[in-house]
């Protein structure tokens, strides 16, 4: 698998230099496969920014922000587990947005050639999720094929605005439902770098791959397999009635 993606990175048109970062991040934004965002969710998205704390049963939406130079860029194979301690995920699909020609059936715009949501294992972990556009598909990027179709892409959102291509960006990727184990109080939620690593066409070496917010010092890279950041990329909290439920409890226990 390692090698597959280290394949993947030497697919480019153009060289450019190796100073070019992605940040994989939840958010509490989004939509399903079939709806394009709107520019008020990409505006609620931006300013949320951060590890979201959500309730049990409730669904987050996965998001990539490709940052720094060189201007132009093409993430083409992202590789990725997530973890969760204390509580798991209960389902989740990874996108593939399109545009088909409606005259002709010609596919205008595909984001990846191949979409593998991986496997919800049964201690709640997510395995083996990889997304990759090798010889087609436009992958992660702020290219003019973006800027005029992809609406799941803030790019595509602000369409024609002048600066629109302009990084940071951020493209959604999918959604995971997460609920807390029973007799968990919490849930930390954890994006890890997958065995095929993360790579950016044209790269000339590891990059560095930012998880969640915060963690901008952690040293990681599109080739630190299996790591991921030390604070949590999300946190699973009980719905507010379970939170009632335990607060009487507690009060009949001081009552008695």
């Amino acid at each position: 698998m390692k090698k597959f993606f280290a394949v993947l990175a030497g697919v480019a048109l153009v060289v450019a230099p190796a100073n070019a970062a992605l940040r994989m991040f939840f958010s509490t934004t989004g939509v399903d496969a079939a709806t394009d965002l709107s520019l008020a969710q990409i505006q609620e998205m931006r300013t949320n920014l951060g590890n979201p704390s959500v309730n049990s049963g409730a669904r987050i939406f996965l998001w990539a922000e490709m940052i720094a130079n060189p201007a132009a860029q093409k993430w083409n194979g992202i590789s990725f587990d997530v973890v969760v301690n204390g509580g798991r995920v209960t389902s989740n699909s990874l996108y593939n947005y399109r545009v088909v020609d409606p005259d002709f059936g010609d596919v205008l715009y595909e984001r990846w050639q191949g979409v593998n949501s991986g496997t919800i294992q049964p201690d709640g972990s997510v395995t083996n999720a990889n997304l990759a556009a090798v010889t087609r598909g436009e992958g992660v990027n702020n290219g003019a094929n973006s800027d005029d179709f992809d609406r799941h892409s803030e790019i595509g959102v602000l369409g024609t605005v002048a600066g629109s291509r302009t990084l940071p960006k951020a493209t959604l990727l999918g959604f995971y439902d997460v609920a807390l184990n029973p007799g968990s109080n919490s849930a930390q939620i954890f994006i890890r770098i997958g065995n095929g690593g993360i790579v950016r066409s044209g790269a000339t070496g590891a990059e560095p791959i930012y998880l969640g917010v915060g963690d901008e010092g952690a040293g990681l890279t599109g080739s630190s397999f299996g790591q991921s950041s030390p604070t949590a990329d999300a946190t699973i909290v009980p719905e507010p009635a379970s939170l009632a439920l335990l607060g009487l409890a507690a009060l009949a226990l001081r009552r008695r």
